[in-house]
């Protein structure tokens, strides 16, 4: 958040705010929907996973965590390994979503051929190039993070596979 609110702030000195909006606004829907593609499928494929027996044992793997340390939980309310899973390729794919959209707004906000940042840009520009920048590195970040998890669950059914045998 600090970067984004930096770049909105500070960015006309920036070689990056001579870019064209609608260069900028290519590349991160390029990168976006990609990441979004590859979330929405890896969400779908976690919710009809065709190995029950590895989907019921993340369904019942629940963190061993003390009762000190966790959250208050609505009543009814089962956090296990399977809803995280399902949680970080939804998280990710809206944080995408957003990016998408943010771009789209500074698109129709700004014009194709318009600079991301010009020598004194106005409030509302500043917050949407913020926004653009955030959206950007929050979805790289977290695509990241999607990607490790993605390799975990990979280990995970591997040695629950090797156990089978």
């Amino acid at each position: 958040m600090g970067i984004a609110v930096a770049a909105a702030i500070w960015g006309t000195g920036l070689d990056a705010a001579d870019a064209k909006v609608g260069d900028i606004v290519t590349v991160v829907l390029a990168y976006a929907a990609v990441a979004f593609g590859f979330c929405l499928t890896g969400l779908t494929v976690a919710m009809t996973l065709p190995d029950e027996r590895f989907a019921t044992s993340l369904a019942k793997l629940d963190e061993d965590v003390p009762d000190t340390w966790r959250r208050r939980k609505p009543e009814g309310f089962s956090e296990n390994a399977y809803s995280k899973l399902l949680f970080v390729f939804s998280w990710t794919a809206f944080l995408h979503w957003m990016a998408i959209a943010t771009a789209f707004t500074m698109l129709v906000a700004r014009g194709y051929d318009a600079r991301l940042l010009p020598d004194c840009p106005d409030v509302p520009t500043r917050v949407l190039a913020g926004a653009l920048v955030f959206f950007v590195i929050y979805a790289a970040g977290q695509f990241l993070v999607t990607l490790i998890t993605l390799s975990q669950v990979g280990s995970a059914y591997i040695t629950q596979l090797r156990g089978r045998q």
